[in-house]
């Protein structure tokens, strides 16, 4: 990926190879890098002596100069931001790339400063979370499960102490499976 890191001109060529044609598309890809300015008001700011442990603030402004809408927030204390970053680390793409395999790029249109976080991102998410869970569930259900030894129909007890027949926990285990699985 790439991203300017002046405010210059950039050119490059890229190469494109397609699938089963042994001719190279070569494209010339040319771009102006736009170095974003925030001017902080005041630029000097004297606080006087300070104690330790003492809480001493001033005001300054952040004001744009440029006629392009910014967007500030920080990287460690912005918890809307930081709950974005975790989302796109859960994706399937990015998992991909962190375990060394190959994955497709994750392209995305470019959000505009104060814009909602990508829906269809946040959904997948949602929706990929809930069947982690899911799982989770089964995986405990039938961890239990195991630990009953069922599947060798050993008699099981009931809240009174009284003895269970296999065939009702089996039919109360399908139940709770089923429900799972929805």
């Amino acid at each position: 990926m790439f991203f300017p890191n002046s405010d210059k001109p950039f050119q490059q060529k890229l190469t494109f190879r397609c699938k089963e044609n042994t001719k190279h598309f070569v494209i010339q890809a040319k771009g102006q890098g736009a170095y974003y300015q925030v001017l902080v008001e005041p630029s000097t700011i004297n606080m006087g002596p300070v104690l330790p442990y003492k809480a001493l603030e001033t005001m300054v402004e952040l004001v744009n100069p440029m006629d392009q809408a910014i967007e500030v927030y920080s990287l460690d204390f912005d918890k809307q931001y930081l709950f974005e970053e975790e989302i796109i680390k859960r994706h399937e793409n990015f998992v991909n790339l962190q375990n060394g395999q190959t994955a497709d790029p994750l392209y995305l249109p470019l959000r505009e400063p104060g814009s909602e976080f990508w829906p269809h991102l946040k959904l997948q998410d949602e929706r990929k979370t809930l069947i982690d869970g899911f799982k989770r569930e089964l995986a405990e259900v039938e961890e239990k499960l195991a630990e009953h030894d069922l599947h060798e129909h050993k008699p099981q007890k009931d809240e009174k102490g009284e003895q269970r027949h296999d065939d009702v926990v089996h039919k109360e285990w399908e139940q709770v499976r089923a429900q799972l699985l929805e």
